[in-house]
């Protein structure tokens, strides 16, 4: 019997890949829908909410719709779905979402670092690299261009990681960024968070809040 791979995304069942059966539909809150359906329509979704809100399900759920529409309705003719999960910092945060995502793709990863938080998947035609930063040594990785970054606990990302290494990774990709995190008065983000938040409302420079 083949290994079954199950993920939802509107009931389609999805090519075989290394003997997995993958069943795809996400069934997320109202609330994760509408910042998917926000993601695939603006530059820069940015989103506060609650701790208990599910920001991980949440970048997952956009993950896998844009991966799965990726060369066809979004970014047509390309091969290679370029995606970013940052994070705060490496050894607290993004090493343990890797270990998240390395576990849920398992049947269709094609290789993988655990040093450099990478991971490589295919699904049929379909390819992905997934990268898993640590803003704390944001320089690192600048150069990188991306097809999405997801940001998460924002308000602990200093600007600079934002504006100069992140929003320059999305040219000549026509790349988008979803950033989200929970609001507080303290951490080194605060403000640039805040900021583009109150972009997003006034709907400026391809923000949406």
């Amino acid at each position: 019997m083949p290994k079954t791979f199950t993920l939802t995304l509107n009931g389609e069942p999805a090519e075989p890949h290394n003997g997995a059966v993958a069943s795809l539909r996400v069934n997320g809150e109202g609330g994760q829908r509408r910042i998917i359906r926000a993601c695939l329509e603006h530059f820069i979704v940015v989103c506060a909410f609650g701790r208990s809100f599910g920001k991980t399900l949440t970048a997952f759920f956009l993950f896998w719709e844009e991966f799965r529409q990726f060369g066809d309705t979004l970014w047509p003719g390309e091969k290679t779905y370029d995606f970013a999960y940052c994070a705060p910092t490496r050894a607290n945060h993004a090493i343990k979402e890797y270990r998240k995502w390395k576990d849920l793709l398992k049947p269709l990863i094609t290789w993988h670092s655990d040093v450099e938080l990478t991971l490589h998947i295919q699904l049929g035609n379909k390819r992905a690299i997934l990268d898993f930063w640590g803003l704390d040594e944001h320089d690192s990785h600048r150069g990188a261009r991306k097809h999405r970054i997801v940001i998460d606990e924002a308000k602990d990302v200093v600007e600079a990681a934002f504006s100069a290494t992140l929003m320059p990774m999305t040219l000549g990709r026509n790349g988008r960024l979803l950033v989200q995190g929970t609001p507080s008065r303290w951490g080194r983000g605060n403000a640039w968070f805040k900021a583009a938040f109150q972009f997003g409302q006034k709907r400026q420079d391809g923000y949406f809040s």
